[in-house]
């Protein structure tokens, strides 16, 4: 099973990553612990992650972008 991440940095950088792991369980353990690290990481601002068979099947799939948050003393 592969995982395949991409997180989009707070400095506008992207980073991308495809590793593959012998049994689909290992690979979903990897899958939720890079979506955890991205929503608890104050450097990244967005991750995709998504677990693919060989043949290119997408077995799960997760987005997360942080929200923007608002400055004090800014009025809209």
């Amino acid at each position: 099973m592969n995982l395949l991440t991409i997180k989009t940095m707070n400095d506008g950088s992207i980073i991308r990553s495809l590793l593959n792991y012998e049994t689909e369980n290992e690979a979903l353990c990897a899958f939720y612990n890079e979506l955890a690290y991205a929503v608890a990481s104050p450097d990244i601002k967005g991750v995709m992650v998504e677990l693919i068979t060989d043949d290119g099947y997408v077995k799960k799939c997760e987005r997360y972008n942080k929200p923007v948050e608002e400055s004090e003393g800014e009025e809209e």
